[in-house]
Parts: structure tokens; sequence; C-alpha cells
């Protein structure tokens, strides 16, 4: 569904929406897909830079929407203000590396650190491998996410929602974060239940959808 229908929705049934999210997991991802795909629910997925080296991670998001996670999963609070020096030690596939270079010439560092570089050169990345602009970044470890000048500048800097619980909704939790690679076959077997239960129970969508219908003021209270 896109924004319209989701609000919509929201707005005929009275229930709450709820952004499923998963962080840094491509080789259990294709299952996690799978389950979504079946049930027409779309889910966030941040990836690191560095997977990008592996050329079946560059088809699996095509239909979900995908975000920042870091070029090598390093706290982006430790980047913050540190000066720059150029990290992208990673190989990748030589058409991708073109349109990579392509965009990162296009773009210039807002401002000549570590972390204006992580994320120029992440969404670089995404854009040149999904031809998708990416809307939204989870920091690694949930490093930072305390840190308002931090989250100020990445959100106004780079047009980019950050992930963390949203204020005053008087809520302990808006969305869902599924680290694949700590489940065994039991733990997507109970991923799956919890699914069904959401897509009964919940409006179901993606993080920046979620940070869209917040901005809007249109979440219902509990």
């Amino acid at each position: 569904m896109n924004f319209e229908e989701i609000r919509k929705k929201i707005k005929e049934t009275g229930k709450r929406p709820y952004a499923l999210t998963f962080d840094d997991s491509p080789k259990n991802d294709r299952k996690v897909i799978n389950l979504l795909d079946k049930r027409g629910v779309k889910g966030t997925f941040y990836v690191s830079g560095k997977h990008f080296s592996q050329p079946w991670t560059l088809t699996i998001y095509k239909d979900h929407e995908i975000g920042l996670h870091g070029l090598n999963h390093v706290k982006l609070d430790t980047l913050f203000k540190k000066p720059l020096r150029k990290n992208l030690r990673f190989k990748l596939e030589k058409g991708l590396r073109e349109k990579f270079n392509a965009l990162y010439k296009k773009n210039s560092l807002i401002n000549k650190t570590e972390l204006d570089y992580d994320i120029l050169c992440t969404k670089c990345l995404i854009e040149a491998a999904y031809s998708k602009v990416p809307t939204s970044i989870a920091f690694p470890c949930h490093a930072g996410i305390k840190n308002e000048e931090l989250v100020n500048y990445v959100e106004t800097s780079y047009n980019l929602y950050v992930r963390r619980p949203l204020p005053n909704l008087g809520v302990k939790k808006d969305y869902y974060i599924f680290h694949a690679e700590k489940f065994n076959e039991k733990g997507f077997v109970d991923f799956e239940k919890k699914l069904d239960r959401w897509v009964e129970n919940r409006v179901l969508c993606t993080y920046s959808t979620l940070r869209k219908l917040y901005d809007a003021g249109i979440i219902p209270e509990e």
C-alpha cells in the first residue's frame, strides 16, 4: 500500500501503524522477504555498505525500502566531527563501482568528517545498486540516537529519518527491529506467527511511512 492507502486504512479501522525494520542480515533477509511478500507487507531493510560487495545483495531488496546502516557497521557517533580519513575498503563489481563513482562525483561532502563520508558513500551505494534514494538511517548498535545534535545534523543535512522511538505518543514501541542472522529455523517460525498477528491487528508499513504519518499527526493514540 502507498502512503494514501495506509492513511485511509488507519482512518477507517482506527488501527495503529507499525513499521517492520531489519538490520544488516542480508544472508537471511531472503527468508524474511519471502514471508513479507506472501502477505503483501513492505519492510525497511538497513544494510551496511560492505555487503554491496556481494552481487546477490543487489536485487533482493528491489520491492522493499532500503536504508543506511553505515559502511562497515561502525558506531556513527564515533565518526561525528572526526576528521576525514577515507575508509571505503571493500571491492565492488565493476558496473556498480562505475555507477557509484558517478553518483559520488555529483555530490559533495557537507563537512570533511568521517561521518559525512560514511553517510554519503552509503547513500550513493544504495542509489547505484537500486536506483532508489534512501530516506532513513539506522545507527549501528543504536549508538548516538540519544545525541540530539547528531540526530538533528543527520536528519537536516541529509534529509534522512533517523530510526528511533517517536516522542509524545504514549506507547513503548512504534517499530520492530529484527536481526535475522541471530535466528535459527525456530526463530523464523516465531517471527511468522508474530507477523500474522501484526497483519491482523496493525497497519504495517515502512519506517519512512511511519515517520510521515507521525509528521502529519495522524497516528491514533492507544
